[in-house]
């Protein structure tokens, strides 16, 4: 039997309820990230002129709130198949504690204003937060792909049927984890460029990030096996 294959039927050995339920730290991360990507749906409607200040700067913060929850979760996801390797959980704590700092950098000086020609609130995004950010993103985005496909190949997972247990791996952690790169990347060019480009391109393209982190952070309800 290969080594992924072994390590997953050990786990699931010692508690024959495993495939049906989560950890608790798992069941928590998702709880929270929905409840925090709802009140922002929520918030989104509530802009009025004498509360535009502070609407805009509490969906600024559950934004934040959502995404660092979504950075915590694939680098803890990657730190697990990892095996809990000391030099990845530094290097974890390196980029998630940079996403961190640049995330409260962003709320305190990135917020919305009412306009009194178009009657509404607009969003002023801080430049260089709204840059480091991104790249915040990317950093975390890249350690947790790391992570992932290193855990995926040395386990010898590529080989084995694509219906194996092991493939939950590329399914739950690597899928995941490159895609949201990718966007990211994007998201960050489209960043740089704000000066120039059409304002309404960068937050369409901002809600449809957005939702692809709402769906793939919520895969994990979809997976019938979970690795951690």
């Amino acid at each position: 039997m290969k080594v992924a294959d072994r390590i997953i039927q050990e786990q699931l050995s010692q508690d024959p309820d495993r495939p049906q339920r989560k950890q608790p730290i798992l069941n928590a991360i998702l709880f929270l990230f929905n409840s925090l990507a709802s009140l922002n749906m929520i918030l989104v409607v509530l802009v009025v002129r004498r509360a535009a200040v502070v609407v805009n700067f509490a969906q600024n913060l559950t934004i934040h709130g959502y995404l660092i929850l979504f950075d915590f979760f694939i680098l803890y996801k990657s730190y697990i198949v990892m095996r809990k390797h000391p030099l990845y959980l530094a290097l974890s704590i390196l980029v998630y504690s940079n996403r961190l700092v640049w995330g409260i950098v962003d709320l305190k000086w990135s917020g919305g204003v009412w306009d009194n020609e178009s009657a509404t609130c607009t969003f002023v995004q801080f430049a260089l937060s709204g840059v480091q950010v991104s790249l915040a993103d990317i950093m975390v985005d890249s350690v947790g792909t790391l992570g992932a496909v290193v855990a995926f190949f040395s386990s010898g997972s590529h080989l084995l049927p694509f219906q194996s247990l092991s493939h939950q791996l590329l399914k739950e952690n690597v899928l995941r984890t490159v895609v949201i790169l990718t966007a990211t990347s994007v998201l960050m060019y489209l960043n740089s460029a704000m000066s120039t480009l059409d304002v309404r391109i960068f937050f369409m393209f901002s809600l449809i990030l957005d939702i692809l982190t709402i769906v793939l952070m919520n895969l994990e309800l979809y997976c019938e096996f979970s690795v951690v």
